[in-house]
């Protein structure tokens, strides 16, 4: 009889404890996500909910805390744009919208203003001086079938050694290649305006490195885009006048100034690449280049702990680049130099002083910042589309542009 209650209670506990696994939660003595980190993730000792781990791990780094900054960490950042571009400043004003950022907009220079025109003649002038352009030797502008090409001399085109803080407080230089024939400031004589029609050879651009190239008129003539004309000598000026308003300006040698051309696209996390980039940068850095084209900027090593920064290699445009004002005014000091000012494309110049290791120029790579090639130029025929196209991971005006859509779609 013993026996038998024995075997009906053990028989009766078996039975419990195999319903226990049908009836009891499928999770049970599982680790669930929101657990996996700690315990602590699911309350607090005040009893409140603790973020999750990944929450909090977007939290550990110094950068992490930045607060978002409406100059994205700099000093300023300003837009060179033409006045009556208002098409274009819509879209900079979309863009900054977008990124949720202050843009100050500075007037560029009209390639047909007067001060353009005093400019391409004290050009023309200095060239003459230092033996760069030489008047062809026969009527059809073609060098004569006996005459052997002239040799290309040596020639350091700057005013003395580079100062590691120049003075550019005062007009000096090409600086004043720009001065009305009213100012007492300007040079005398004043040159005579060009004749009309100008049948004068093209000022050439000086292109080989840092020697003072001595051009001849061939057969073909000099090609379009190796002449020194309004656009190019504009596009000079409106970018040195910025850099000569921010570098005389007075401030701490490590502000910082943004510029940007009014055609540009802009990653949308840009900011936190940025922020990062900066604090890579050495004590000494001249200009920061997360804008470029005509190169992918990835010759040289990332900068260490910093795998997007490296010293700039062989980039073209200037469509978007920070400099600081103690890199500002080195700028100034080598771009009014009168052998040297105007000579070429600005972005050939700052090739030239990456080149000769003259200023130290950091890249962002990959790019971070690119020309859209949308609206039509005033510097080229068209929109630019196509002499280099680079793309964004994550454009800021194409997400722009598809909340417009998506809200004009749901009116």
């Amino acid at each position: 009889m013993a026996r038998s209650r024995l075997l009906i209670t053990f028989l009766s506990l078996s039975v419990l404890v195999s319903l226990s696994f049908f009836l009891l939660p499928s999770d049970f003595g599982t680790v669930s996500d929101s657990e996996h980190s700690t315990s602590s993730d699911r309350h607090s000792p005040t009893g409140f909910e603790t973020p999750p781990f990944r929450q909090r791990l977007a939290n550990v780094r110094p950068l992490d805390r930045m607060a978002h900054s409406r100059t994205l960490g700099l000093t300023e950042i300003m837009v060179i744009s033409l006045p009556h571009r208002t098409d274009r400043r819509a879209r900079m004003s979309m863009l900054a919208s977008a990124l949720d950022v202050d843009f100050g907009f500075f007037d560029g220079t009209l390639s047909t203003s007067d001060e353009i025109a005093r400019i391409l003649e004290h050009v023309r002038v200095q060239r003459e001086r230092e033996g760069v352009l030489l008047q062809p030797s026969s009527e059809a502008g073609r060098r004569g079938p006996d005459e052997p090409p002239p040799q290309d001399s040596p020639h350091y085109p700057f005013d003395g050694p580079l100062q590691a803080e120049p003075d550019v407080t005062e007009l000096a230089g090409a600086d004043l290649w720009a001065l009305p024939p009213d100012d007492p400031r300007a040079l005398k004589p004043s040159l005579p305006l060009a004749p009309s029609p100008d049948t004068r050879p093209d000022i050439p651009q000086i292109i080989t490195s840092l020697e003072r190239t001595r051009w001849w008129i061939q057969d073909s003539g000099i090609p379009f885009h190796d002449i020194v004309n309004g656009a190019v000598a504009a596009c000079w000026h409106a970018h040195y006048s910025l850099i000569r308003t921010f570098a005389a300006a007075p401030g701490a040698p490590d502000d910082t100034l943004m510029i940007l051309e009014d055609d540009v696209d802009i990653e949308f996390d840009f900011e936190r690449t940025l922020r990062h980039a900066m604090h890579g940068l050495p004590d000494d850095w001249d200009v920061l280049l997360p804008g470029y084209c005509d190169s992918t900027e990835t010759k040289h090593k990332p900068v260490a702990g910093y795998p997007r920064l490296r010293r700039s290699d062989d980039p073209l445009c200037n469509h978007g680049y920070i400099v600081s004002r103690r890199g500002a005014r080195r700028l100034i000091s080598l771009l009014r130099s009168p052998s040297f000012a105007y000579s070429r494309a600005l972005d050939q110049a700052y090739k030239i002083f990456i080149d000769e290791k003259m200023l130290n120029f950091y890249s962002i790579a990959p790019v971070q910042i690119v020309q859209e090639h949308k609206l039509n130029s005033d510097i080229r025929f068209g929109t630019g589309d196509g002499w280099w196209d680079d793309h964004l991971e994550d454009s800021a005006l194409q997400r722009a542009e598809l909340l417009l859509d998506l809200e004009k779609a749901e009116e």
